[in-house]
């Protein structure tokens, strides 16, 4: 019988011969481990508390700054980011790798430090609220990179080498990751959550690098926010409105049109603001 994984309350872990975000364990704290066999726990002796902490090399973690999620919520899935190359490169220092559901709920993220692996704690759906607020069991796992540099997000391409791409159907998770393949053609996507409060996150594709505009507009044809104005590289992006007009103010509630526009490209969808 061997240990496959110690985990605590805050998302750290300990893979033997993978990765120690955990730290030294402490006497006195509480963890959860997980061996890849059945078998029975005994303290030396007979012991209740162990006298010494174990002590490892520890993996230091920076925190996300671009993905948002919420976290400890409870039960957490871990994932170890072996690999990570963008455009056949490293990526640079402070960029980051965010944990979604298929429905585009960030979960969990991490933050590149140059070297080494990553080590994500993926937060589950705490049941007791009504919100849902993290995975569910049996949800597919899917990645985006956020480009400190440029401020844009692209999705991933996920090798599983350990576990798989469900959430929590294995003890836990080690992926290599790429970027994605450029898409074939233009498309706008309907935005996530629809209808929202407060923001929402708006989804398109582009085959090539474009000059793009994606503005907000109330049913009258007002012009309500301008989003992006610049040229963008091809691929898949992501972009958040906060629910706020040029001004700053909060829009009032009702259904507003986004149009994302290119040189031989529009689309137009429609977005539900309740308050």
């Amino acid at each position: 019988t061997q240990l496959a994984i110690i985990k605590n309350d805050a998302g750290k872990f300990f893979i033997p011969n993978v990765i120690n975000s955990l730290g030294n364990m402490t006497p006195g704290e509480g963890y959860k481990l997980y061996l890849n066999a059945d078998a029975t726990l005994i303290y030396p002796n007979g012991s209740t508390l162990a006298k010494q902490g174990i002590r490892t090399a520890v993996t230091h973690t920076m925190r996300p700054a671009h993905f948002k999620f919420r976290a400890r919520t409870g039960e957490s899935h871990s994932v170890v980011i072996h690999s990570l190359r963008i455009h056949g490169r490293q990526p640079e220092t402070g960029d980051e790798v965010g944990l979604f559901t298929a429905g585009g709920l960030c979960v969990g993220a991490g933050v590149w430090k140059g070297s080494g692996v990553i080590g994500i704690a993926a937060w589950a759906d705490d049941e007791r609220t009504d919100a849902v607020d993290g995975f569910r069991e049996g949800e597919e796992i899917l990645f985006r990179f956020w480009d400190a540099g440029e401020d844009r997000e692209i999705p991933l391409k996920a090798a599983f080498t350990q576990g798989s791409g469900i959430f929590a159907n294995a003890p836990f998770t080690v992926v290599d990751l790429e970027s994605a393949d450029v898409p074939s053609t233009f498309s706008l996507q309907q935005n996530y959550p629809n209808p929202f409060n407060s923001e929402t996150l708006i989804f398109f594709q582009l085959p090539g690098n474009e000059k793009v505009e994606l503005k907000i507009f109330n049913l009258e044809g007002k012009k309500i926010r301008t989003l992006i104005d610049r040229e963008l590289d091809g691929g898949s992006h992501q972009i958040r409105w906060d629910g706020l007009d040029e001004d700053g103010n909060s829009v009032p509630s009702g259904i507003y049109l986004y149009r994302l526009k290119t040189e031989s490209f529009v689309s137009i969808k429609k977005a539900t603001m309740l308050k």
